[in-house]
């Protein structure tokens, strides 16, 4: 899974928008428009940031377009899904304000529970997973979300937001292989034999076929889609 899911997108957009003191000087601010202040024609995210950095080391920019654009792990993930999405600019509001992007809050498929007890695939020999997301300023780290592997047999990874590469996103990251559940352990499986149960998600060599269906907060399941897992 990916480093991401969609998880966690515009995760530390109100870094540097310090820099939107100039703007406001320039009463650019009067506008609407996103991209004003960060962002491009493509997409309101950055890069660039308020500040005019482009670089994903830089926690203004970090991993926004991975989970706005999605990955070869994982689908495209909310704005919202990690942060407050601000309706309005100008002083006291956005970017400055309670209303803005700065403002951590997970919602959506970051706080998708697993494990339920009354589910169908409930598996008794494990705890049932309420994910209680967190982001750390200090570390740059997102911590217990379910896009991540805070989910039923996974492995909570604890990736780092300016950490935009493949050593974070590989197979395996974000749950065992295979996953330490009942279902799972002690069968024998690999990741060649994910598909005979996860496709059309999922190919005999192991690859996601289809990222749309992965890292949604449901379990594929052959070929259905499973909500409750």
């Amino acid at each position: 899974m990916k480093t991401h899911i969609g998880i966690v997108l515009a995760i530390a957009a109100g870094l540097a928008f310090a820099s939107c003191s100039k703007l406001q000087s320039d009463n650019v601010l009067a506008t609407t428009n996103c991209t004003s202040c960060h962002g491009s024609a493509a997409s309101p995210a950055p890069p660039p940031d308020a500040a005019g950095n482009t670089s994903t080391s830089t926690p203004a920019v970090g991993a926004h377009l991975v989970h706005l654009y999605g990955s070869a792990f994982a689908s495209k993930v909310a704005c919202s899904s990690c942060h407050i999405v601000p309706q309005s600019v100008g002083p006291g509001i956005h970017p400055d304000g309670p209303g803005s992007g700065n403002l951590i809050m997970f919602s959506g498929v970051a706080l998708t529970q697993t494990n339920m007890p009354g589910t169908r695939f409930y598996d008794s020999t494990l705890a049932t997973v309420v994910p209680q997301p967190t982001f750390s300023t200090q570390t740059l780290t997102c911590k217990n979300t379910y896009c991540h592997g805070n989910f039923k047999g996974g492995n909570n990874f604890t990736p780092t937001w300016t950490v935009v590469n493949t050593s974070q996103d590989s197979c395996g990251s974000c749950h065992g292989l295979p996953p330490n559940d009942a279902t799972h352990r002690g069968k024998g499986i690999t990741v060649q034999t994910c598909y005979y149960c996860h496709s059309p998600m999922i190919g005999p060599d192991g690859t996601i076929l289809d990222d749309s269906m992965h890292v949604t907060g449901n379990l594929v399941l052959y070929g259905r889609s499973i909500s409750a897992w």
